[in-house]
């Protein structure tokens, strides 16, 4: 025969995960949202870099539908990045609805030249993949999709 929990032990653990459902948006501090609908892995290589000369930080990200501006939106493959200094944000899409899929966020990497490099593709539905360069230090400005 089992054990039956008692009354205060089922009350203290309703309570606790009440708090924990109260407290998963939490912020202690300043929340800095990059993009308002941008999915990423978090085992994935490098989606996130600073770069010390232009003072930015860039998140590479792929849009799901089921987020801000829904459908079509869905697949797009974004680069969102701040500009610490002036304290702004900015955004360009670097894909329009390629795959609707956390795992096709794009990997960045700042070339010694001081240009970005994003690389993306398909989580599987391609043997393909895409990239494009920058303009030195310029989130704004991207060579055509190779």
């Amino acid at each position: 025969m089992r054990p039956v929990p008692s009354p205060l032990l089922l009350l203290v653990l309703a309570l606790v995960a009440d708090e924990s459902l109260l407290a998963q948006d939490v912020v202690r501090g300043r929340l800095l949202q990059f993009n308002d609908n941008g999915a990423w892995s978090w085992f994935e290589d490098e989606r996130a870099i600073v770069d010390p000369g232009s003072g930015r930080i860039l998140v590479g990200s792929c849009a799901d539908s089921s987020g801000v501006g829904g459908a079509p939106r869905s697949g797009d493959i974004d680069i969102a990045w701040l500009d610490l200094g002036a304290g702004r944000f900015g955004q360009f899409e670097l894909r329009d609805r390629l795959e609707d899929d956390d795992h096709n966020a794009p990997a960045l990497l700042l070339r010694p030249d001081g240009r970005y490099l994003a690389m993306y593709n398909t989580h599987g539905s391609s043997p393909l993949s895409w990239w494009r360069i920058s303009s030195p230090g310029d989130p704004t400005s991207w060579t055509v999709e190779a």
